[in-house]
């Protein structure tokens, strides 16, 4: 059985909770991988960052125009608008597409951990054809977005 391991960062008491129950799996014989969005120090053979991309020359000038184009700039624009400071809040969107990453194409379970700002929760569970697991570390998503 091949299980994925997505987080935003392998950082935090999340990420290293996740790690844990990784490393774990792969002490149990079982073919588990991360990825991850930030992966601050450390080396491990099983994780994996997702590539980053670098704006391209248009949307550096729409960013410095104050164009928002993705969709967590614009929702966190929009609560900065609204008068929502002070609280944590992670948008449940992200311009990061996980499911054409080749580890969760090929695993047979994802288990998912802290995603905020890496998973976008609509494009993903529309989307998604195999078994999720969701490890909550927080209630983010039963709060849709706001940490406790």
């Amino acid at each position: 059985m091949k299980v994925v391991h997505v987080m935003t960062s392998t950082a935090g008491g999340a990420g290293i909770a996740a790690t844990r129950i990784h490393n774990a799996q792969r002490a149990s014989g079982i073919d588990s991988s991360v990825l991850c969005l930030a992966r601050p120090g450390g080396s491990n053979d099983n994780v994996h960052q997702f590539p980053t991309r670098f704006p391209t020359l248009g949307e550096r000038i729409a960013l410095k125009a104050g164009i928002r184009l993705s969709n967590a700039d614009r929702i966190s624009h929009r609560l900065g608008t609204l008068g929502v400071t002070g609280i944590s809040f992670s948008e449940p969107v992200s311009d990061h597409d996980i499911l054409a990453h080749p580890l969760v194409r090929d695993a047979d379970v994802i288990n998912l951990h802290w995603v905020g700002g890496f998973l976008d929760w609509r494009a993903f569970f529309g989307r998604v054809n195999k078994p999720v697991t969701w490890t909550l570390h927080d209630l983010i998503p039963v709060l849709g977005g706001f940490h406790f």
